[in-house]
């Protein structure tokens, strides 16, 4: 693969981009709940071929589709600036460009060219700046596959398009790290260019990542006019799919992955943090790192306390010469108070420890005695503080640059209270893991009921303990009710967060009561266990289970199944439509004992993004079950991607309503196997019927009102409305349509309320 090839030759391994910021300006990473999320914020689907290469004459590139992506995303710059020429290797012709004479019309661009309803002045709007794109990183055309580099990206992004860019791989940082940086990039509202290569580096591509979910997973758009693009895992990146210059054949872009972050230089927009630059230290712990006190942890401000870290590394390629010291940060993520070493007015410990080397420490130095710091909290108001390892350049001139986060680093976590310091989270010499958040499920916890617990883990060392997950349910005489294992081993990262989803069922016979959760890490080979501490060091998280909801137990179990246009069997998930044109959803219903039902049944696909609901033809629409009649055999009509009208790599799950007591319900049982659909290579990248060149905001016009524990919200449109208590926790949740009024029943406390329509979501906060 021409493409990959040059992409190898050139790829640049990234191991001084990635620094943290001090000062002022310093932003450490706020804790955030597990269900933090970010929509995909690219509304375009470019590719690489026509209108896209009108101007190239070949596929335009995956690095320059990348950069155009970003650049219509930010509708920057106007005009660019500065020249570029070189010579193309396949034929010899040379390419230039002087990007000061190139306007970029962006009102004429459009999200969409796949439907071929633009005209010829929207298509050289996109065919000049993917040419200017290409000649700036001196792309090589070739007619199966493009290639450039990611170095001469972020270069031509800061010299030929006025943006403030920074760089950062994933081995230096770690995957968790490299995921929160993205993470804190795309909430700010800045997508990023990604590269990866796929095992051995045999094929490499370029993209744009835009969004992530509450599970973790990041939104990539690849650049193949829609195809692929979805939700992955920084892990895996597996794609089903891959563009025209792969063939199409499944690949995993997973190894040397590394972003570009991109800013704009215009009015208004916030400059990259200076802990992602390339001028900050690139310092990082090793698996025997280690952060603790000298003698007994201080319990007041007022009280004279030293601590001492040891076991660190210089990652970088060059010499780092200044100081190391313990950063206090605020909950919001500020850096509160430097404490340096006791050499930094000599000019750093550094200018000590290697003295007979210029003061330097050397690429791959290690340090590995303890270094001791004195901290000050005095004045230190009420609240959360995390206290971290920092480190900070000193340049020819003797001048300190800005105060960086250490890598890979351990932690401690203080709340202050009246001048007391109560522990939060203490780094640990043991294995040792703790709750990063409040566990959060799927759904309420129902006896019999299967569900989802979603479990942010920290591990507070460098040692290895990758293992297995156990979750337990203890009741009141601490007897485990209830308890379940995840079925593969999950591998913990070194003073990081790691993400674990925990499917589970509970008993049916278990009682409605409260239980308090446990969680237990169990090491691989050797089957050590590691009990898990709780959330802030503080008491168990404890969850009430629920008897079944009568209303939603109908029936004893549902049975969904897809079938293809010969009948047979075939997998719900990534329907390849251009094998697959027609398809059929199914279901075999069971009736409950001692409980009849006689109604309509009507299958729909509900979209697990925006909660959208598609009515499908069903066949029968109306079921009887009873005593004579305990299963029953229901069908879809054909499914053709062009009427059906759903998005490519967009997760549908089926419903199968009925009424109840003159209610509408969804008869699906909570103790059956939901079944989810999704399709790949289909007409719809966005609904047809939806605004494509801007974005909806929902206009806060909800009457919400919360009395005596009734929540009631009155709303044109409403699709969905989910309520979380303030540290996050999903309370409840309820997909609707075509209402405009909804009620809960709830306990009195304060509450965050997310309402949905068909234009977009927003919340507001009821007490």
């Amino acid at each position: 693969n021409p493409e990959a090839r040059f992409l190898l030759q050139n790829y640049r391994q990234v191991y001084e981009e990635l620094q943290q910021a001090s000062a002022a300006k310093t932003r450490a990473f706020a804790p955030r709940t597990v269900s933090d999320e970010v929509k995909p914020l690219l509304k375009s689907r470019w590719g690489q071929r026509e209108p896209f290469n009108k101007k190239t004459g070949y596929v335009t590139g995956c690095v320059a589709t990348a950069m155009a992506q970003l650049m219509y995303f930010h509708q920057w710059p106007k005009r660019g600036r500065g020249q570029n020429s070189y010579t193309l290797s396949t034929d010899q012709s040379v390419r230039s460009a002087d990007f000061s004479q190139s306007e970029y019309k962006w009102p004429q661009m459009l999200p969409d060219y796949s439907s071929g309803a633009y005209t010829p002045v929207q298509a050289d709007a996109v065919a000049l700046l993917m040419n200017d794109a290409g000649i700036s990183v001196y792309m090589q055309y070739t007619h199966a596959a493009s290639s450039a580099s990611n170095y001469s990206a972020a270069k031509a992004l800061r010299d030929n398009f006025d943006y403030d860019v920074a760089t950062i791989s994933k081995i230096d940082e770690g995957t968790s790290h490299f995921l929160e940086i993205i993470q804190s990039e795309l909430r700010k509202g800045f997508p990023l260019y990604i590269s990866g290569f796929t095992k051995y580096s045999t094929s490499g591509h370029a993209w744009v990542v835009d969004g992530f979910d509450r599970e973790g997973l990041v939104h990539m758009n690849f650049g193949w006019s829609g195809q692929a693009d979805g939700y992955y895992s920084l892990y895996a990146l597996s794609l089903t799919t891959s563009g025209q210059e792969f063939n199409g054949r499944p690949l995993s872009f997973n190894r040397q992955l590394m972003v570009i972050a991109a800013h704009p230089n215009k009015a208004g927009v916030e400059p990259i943090d200076e802990q992602l630059r390339s001028s900050a230290p690139n310092i990082a712990f090793g698996i025997d790192g280690d952060m603790h006190f000298v003698g007994d942890a201080p319990t007041n401000i007022s009280t004279e306390s030293h601590i001492v870290y040891k076991n660190f590394t210089n990652q970088s390629a060059k010499s780092f010469r200044g100081d190391f010291g313990v950063g206090i940060y605020s909950a919001e993520g500020s850096l509160v108070r430097a404490c340096p070493s006791a050499y930094h007015a000599a000019g750093g410990y550094t200018v000590s420890r290697y003295a007979d080397y210029n003061g330097e420490m050397s690429p791959s130095g290690l340090i590995v005695e303890d270094v001791e710091f004195k901290l000050d909290f005095t004045g230190l108001t009420n609240g959360t503080y995390t206290l971290l390892p920092i480190a900070a350049a000193r340049d020819e001139s003797g001048q300190f640059g800005t105060w960086t986060k250490i890598k890979k680093a351990p932690r401690m976590v203080i709340e202050v209270k009246d001048g007391n310091i109560i522990y939060r989270e203490m780094p640990s010499t043991a294995p040792a893991f703790q709750l990063f958040a409040t566990p959060i499920f799927e759904k309420p916890l129902y006896a019999g009921g299967t569900n989802k617990a979603r479990l942010a883990l920290r591990k507070l060392n460098g040692l290895p303990f990758d293992g297995k997950v156990k979750l337990e349910f203890i009741d009141s005489n601490g007897t485990v009710a209830a308890s379940f294992t995840t079925e593969n081993i999950v591998d913990f990262e070194e003073f990081a967060t790691t993400k674990v989803k925990l499917p589970l069922q509970l008993p049916y016979d278990m009682a409605s009561a409260d239980y308090s959760l446990r969680i237990t890490i169990i090491k691989k080979d050797t089957n050590e266990e590691c009990v898990v501490r709780n959330y802030n060091m503080g008491e168990a998280t404890v969850v009430k289970v629920l008897e079944q909801e009568e209303a939603t137990a109908v029936l004893a179990n549902v049975l969904g199944f897809v079938s293809d246009n010969s009948g047979a069997s075939m997998p719900s998930e990534n329907i390849d439509m251009r094998y697959n044109n027609v398809f059929k959803i199914g279901c075999i219903v069971y009736k409950k004992e001692n409980v009849d039902y006689n109604g309509p049944s009507i299958l729909q696909l509900i979209d697990t993004e925006d909660g959208r609901k598609i009515t499908l033809n069903t066949f029968p629409s109306v079921i009887r079950l009873n005593s004579s009649n305990e299963t029953v055999h229901i069908m879809s009509g054909w499914l053709r991607a062009s009427s059906l009208k759903i998005i490519n790599n967009r997760r549908y799950q089926v419903a199968l309503m009925g009424n109840v007591d003159g209610k509408e319900v969804n008869l699906w049982p909570e103790t059956a196997s939901p079944l989810y659909v999704s399709i790949i290579n289909g007409p719809y990248n966005i609904y047809p019927d939806d605004v494509t060149n801007s974005i909806h905001h929902t206009s806060e016009t909800a009457s919400i009102s919360f009395d005596d524990g009734l929540l009631e919200l009155r709303q044109a449109g409403l699709q969905q409305v989910s309520v979380y208590n303030l540290s996050g926790v999903l309370i409840a949740k309820k997909w609707i349509q075509g209402q405009n009024y909804l009620s809960f029943s709830l306990p009195r406390a304060a509450y965050i309320v997310k309402i949905t329509t068909h234009n977009g979501s927003y919340t507001k906060v009821v007490k």
